[in-house]
Order: C-alpha cells, then sequence, then structure tokens
C-alpha cells in the first residue's frame, strides 16, 4: 500500500496533517501550538484545543490515523501466514513486520520521521499522557516472534525485538528524509525493506552468547545472595537485652 496524502477540508484533518509534517521536521518539543496551527492555515490558536483537547491528544490523534492504514496490511500478512501455514519461521514474520510499512513511504510521507520524533524525543514523559492506540499488527507479530525466540531468556526477547523496532522505525526515517530532500537513495525503499529484513532477522536470531548467558546468570544471583545475606542478619541473635 502506497502512501496516501490526506485530502481534507475541515480544520481537524488539516492539523493532523501539519502538525506531522512539522513533529517530523523539528520534533515535538520544537513546534508550538501556534506553529501547527498556522501551518495548517486556521486562525483560531484553541483549534487544537477544541479538537483534541492538547497537543498530546493531537498527538495521539496522529497515531490513531496512521495505524489504520499500515496495521491492516500487517494482519492481512498474518491471516495469510495462518491460510498457508507460513507463520512458523522468523522470515515471514519480520516480513510483515517490515513490507507493510516500507510501502507506505514516498515522496511526500512524513510518517517514519514523525514516529521517530515521538519514540526518540528526549523526554519521553508525553508518551506517559497518552493512551497510545494498540497496534494489533505489531501486538500479534511480537507474540508470534516471541514464541519462536523462546529459547532465549525473556529479558533478552524483549531487548532485541525493541532493538530491531528501532532499526526499522530509524532507518525508515532517514530513508524519508532523503526522499523529501531531494536525493537518490543509496538503494530503492523496498530493496531497503528486504536488506532491513535480513538484518532484524539476523539481530532477533543471534545465538546467545556465552558472555551474556554469563552476565545474566549473574545478575540473578546476586538479588538471591543478598537476600540470604538479609535473612541470615534477621535470624541472628542480639545483644540487646529485653526492655
Amino acid at each position: 500500500m502506497y502512501y496516501w496524502r490526506l485530502v481534507v477540508r475541515n480544520g481537524r484533518g488539516r492539523i493532523i496533517t501539519a502538525a506531522e509534517r512539522l513533529v517530523a521536521r523539528h520534533g515535538i518539543a520544537g513546534v508550538s501550538v501556534r506553529d501547527i496551527v498556522a501551518a495548517a492555515a486556521l486562525h483560531n490558536p484553541s483549534a487544537i484545543h477544541y479538537h483534541f483537547g492538547s497537543k498530546a491528544g493531537l498527538i495521539q490523534a496522529i497515531l490513531e490515523h496512521r495505524r489504520d492504514a499500515v496495521d491492516p496490511q500487517r494482519l492481512r500478512r498474518l491471516r495469510e501466514l495462518d491460510r498457508t501455514g507460513g507463520g512458523k519461521d522468523l522470515r515471514p514474520l519480520v516480513e510483515a513486520m517490515v513490507y507493510p510499512f516500507a510501502a507506505y513511504l514516498q515522496p511526500g510521507s512524513h510518517y517514519a520521521r514523525f514516529l521517530a520524533q515521538v519514540f526518540n524525543s528526549p523526554t519521553r514523559d508525553h508518551l506517559t499522557a497518552l493512551a497510545l492506540p494498540v497496534q494489533q499488527g505489531i501486538k500479534r507479530l511480537q507474540a508470534r516472534i516471541f514464541a519462536l525466540l523462546r529459547p532465549l531468556p525473556p529479558a533478552v526477547r524483549t531487548q532485541r525485538f525493541q532493538l530491531a523496532s528501532g532499526l526499522l522505525m530509524q532507518a525508515m526515517a532517514e530513508h524519508e528524509q532523503q526522499l523529501e530532500n531531494g536525493q537518490q537513495p543509496a538503494i530503492p525503499t523496498m530493496a531497503l525493506a528486504a536488506d532491513l529484513v535480513e538484518a532484524i532477522i539476523a539481530v532477533l536470531g543471534a545465538p546467545l552468547s556465552p558472555v551474556t548467558r554469563q552476565s545474566l546468570h549473574a545478575r540473578r544471583r546476586r538479588p538471591r545472595a543478598a537476600l540470604k545475606l538479609r535473612q541470615r542478619r534477621a535470624s541472628q541473635p542480639t545483644d540487646k537485652g529485653e526492655p
């Protein structure tokens, strides 16, 4: 599915389009409510409060809007994998994670950079104020990928999925910026997506090194050792007499 420009005649849609573009370019902290209202060609500074309640509500509305464009494609791929029995390997699951996102990018899109700005903001306080829209496609993909990575410790599975998601988002954001600047990317969008699939498979499926395993084991032992020490001290008689 290719990126489609939102054609709007109402103030709410114009604000969403303008805010996504400005946040993608300047970050959340670098864009004021007045900047967004002006870019949307509106004259009422209270327009954002009227439509979204707050700037945080506006960010949530943008996330919900784009989710409805990308996430259904991931769900469609998952249904097809279920139908054909192809969801038992890591590759098709990673492809379902990457390709719908990549297909959404073309000159004129701002979605990837917007996501990168929102989730890589120096202060993530704004995220705690959001009821972030749940992307069912990503949620189901994560569960199935975790099932395939069950031999890995849970903390490692979580860390690797976060690394993979960050790699995908950042690579697509940089590619989208090149498209907007009129630069010729090193490789086409879908070739980049194919290469990202390989890189993410490598990140997720790498064997656990002895150094990592030893470090995790030592970390688990420290709390147990501290607990035993506290229990031993608590069981020892004190020299204090009865009051």
